[in-house]
This record gives structure tokens, sequence and C-alpha cells, in this order.
């Protein structure tokens, strides 16, 4: 029977009591917190165990999105059109399930009393403006303030039972990848790849696996996100094999390669090189470091840094990219290191592993082999 670990109440009460906390700092009197469908879900999910029942879909009313109102005081009101477990959420005390996301988060606003209060906004990226406008609207004497960084602050660290269910991730994925790149070999199709990877994930405890993507040829795709087909690998093609899923609630992504077949010395030189990139970005990530990258050339091949956050979303904060300002480096971080190498003959290509970092270093959460011959 597959392991089970989840997060407890106590440790969502924490959470709970830190967010009012930073709220009352800021001199707010209460948040509107949004979430959306499945890889938009954290806010609400991190606070109140809650999950949406529908996904996103055009239809005016708000169907895949779910609000939570939070008093600087007391428990939250949440709002799901949908509807919602009863039997899992915490740290709320009402809830509204009307089909409108408008109007039932501006009532559930006014029975708190924040109709006329300042009120920080969390979720700015997820909910549709056509939303956030109408609430607005309903709320004329409010004021309103982008409150994004309250959650996801609190969210860059994981706990240490957040730690387990990401550690189990990266075994449920190198057991997908393995069973992927053992699948991989000459005239399999990519649809073959993506069932051997899929099941493999699922018979180790995965939630779900929403996404597989598996390419093959003479070149690895660029940064489009290929799906498999059923086309069949020949002999020294390259198969690219990228897993993404859910266990317990939090995520997994990793990537890996191969070349079907015997390498040539050529493709053996940019396998090794991709996992000496990946292994030199890890490296970077010293506790208390401060990082900022830019585009590298090295051995003729262009590499560009790139890295993200994972926990409740696939990709969360923080970042490692290029960019003017530096990425502060934190113990309890989780996440997902990918540098692309682009190569002028066989394209561009990542090996993506899962690392935490810790008081003293960092820890490859992956166990699988980072190349395949």
């Amino acid at each position: 029977m597959a392991e089970t670990l989840t997060i407890t109440e106590g440790e969502f009460k924490g959470r709970f009591d830190s967010a009012q906390s930073l709220m009352r700092e800021r001199g707010l009197d209460g948040l509107i917190l949004f979430s959306g469908f499945q890889e938009r879900e954290g806010h609400l999910c991190y606070l109140t165990n809650h999950r949406n029942a529908f996904p996103n879909v055009l239809s005016h009313m708000g169907l895949g999105h779910s609000a939570l109102i939070l008093p600087a005081e007391g428990w939250g009101t949440l709002v799901s059109p949908m509807g919602y477990d009863a039997s899992k959420v915490v740290n709320i005390d009402a809830a509204r399930t009307g089909f409108v996301l408008v109007t039932e988060t501006a009532e559930a606003v006014k029975e708190n009393g924040l109709e006329d209060k300042k009120l920080g906004v969390v979720g700015l990226d997820i909910i549709p403006a056509e939303y956030y406008e109408g609430i607005k609207g309903s709320l004329g004497k409010a004021s309103f303030e982008n409150a994004n960084d309250i959650l996801e602050k609190m969210r860059l660290i994981k706990s240490p039972a957040e730690v387990a269910l990401l550690r189990k991730g990266a075994r449920v994925a190198d057991a997908a990848l393995l069973a992927g790149m053992e699948a991989a070999c000459e005239g399999a199709t990519g649809h073959q790849v993506e069932l051997a990877a899929r099941k493999a994930a699922l018979e180790e405890g995965a939630d779900f696996v929403p996404r597989i993507r598996v390419s093959s040829g003479p070149q690895v795709l660029g940064p489009r996100w290929p799906t498999a087909s059923d086309r069949r690998i020949a002999k020294g093609d390259f198969v690219f094999l990228d897993v993404i899923g859910w266990v317990g609630g939090y995520g997994f992504d990793n990537s890996r390669i191969k070349v079907a077949g015997d390498p040539t010395g050529e493709q053996k030189h940019y396998l090794e090189h991709a996992a000496e990139a990946t292994e030199w970005m890890i490296s970077r990530l010293e506790p208390g470091a401060q990082l900022s990258f830019a585009v590298t050339m090295s051995r003729e091949r262009q590499i560009t840094a790139f890295g993200h956050g994972i926990g409740l979303e696939i990709c969360e904060n923080p970042w490692l990219v290029m960019e003017a300002g530096k990425a502060a480096v934190e113990p309890g971080m989780v996440v997902c290191i990918e540098p692309k190498v682009v190569d002028p003959h066989f394209g561009g290509m990542a090996i993506e592993d899962t690392v935490l970092v810790t008081e003293s270093g960092v820890e490859v959460l992956n166990r699988c082999p980072r190349v395949f011959w």
C-alpha cells in the first residue's frame, strides 16, 4: 500500500495564524485570497486544504476559481462555486457555494464586516480581471492593495512535512523516468514511452499525472511543449522525457534524456555536458547565497540557467532566472533545477532534478541516473 503523508491540522493552524499576523503588521483589516484549478490552487490549499472541484472555464461566473475571505481576527469564509469537501477543509467557519464568484465573494466580505475596510488581495495573477473588477465594483467603500507577497513569502520555506511529501514525489518521478527510459528503445512509439512512465508513477503512489512530455528525433525540441505521438523511435534518436504530477498534494517535475541505441561520441559528449550543467547550477545553491545568472557559452554551446520552486504548485517561488536582481537561497527551499544546454547540431534540452537547500548545503532528492546509455 502506498505511503500516506499528510499535513497536520496543527500545521495548517500555524500557517493561518502567521497570515493573520502578517496582515495586521501591514495594517490590513482583511485578505481576499484567490485560487484557480489544479496548478494554481496553492494559496487556498496552503491555508485551508481546499481544492477546486471544477476546471477553469469561460463561464463569466467563476467556475474553477475559489476565494477565501480572511479577517484579521477569527476564522475565514470559503467561497467555492462548485462546492467543497467539508471533511477535508480546515480554518473556515462558513462557506458560500453559489455559482457566481463575484456575488458570493462580495457578500462574504460584507458578512465579515469588511465592506468599508482596507483589504489585501492575494492571487492577482490568478483571478481574471473581469471577476476582480466586479468584486471591487460591488464593494465601493473598501480599499484594495496587492498583498501577494504575504503568502508567497510564507510558502517559500517548506516545513519538514512538506519536504517529506516532495521527497516522496521525487521517488515517484524516479520510478516514472526509469520506466519511461527503459521503454524508449528503437521501434517504440512516444505513446508507449508515456504509458510506461505514467503507469509507473501511479503504481508508485502518484495522486495523478497531468502531463508527460515525450519527444524524440535527431534533435531535441525547443521550448514548445512537445507531447507524445505515435512516431516510432529510430536508432540514434534522442528521447526526452519530462514527468509532472502530484503526491499527497505536492508536486514533482523531473526530466531525463537518452539516445536510442549506442550514442555516438558527439552525442555522448553533449549528454555529459548537459548533466554537468545541472550539477554546476546545483552547486551554486549554497545557503545564504545571492544568485544572479546570465547566458553562458561553454564548449560552443549556449547554457541558459533556469530553476523554479516546487510545492503545492509545480512552478512557484523562488525563480532562478536571468534578471537584474538576485535570488536569495535559504535553507528549506525546494527547487527544480533545469539549465538548458543548446547545441548547434542537436538542439536544446535540460536535465531536471529536485533539490532541497539545507543548513549545510544541498540534497538532490532524485536518485535515478541523469543520462542513460
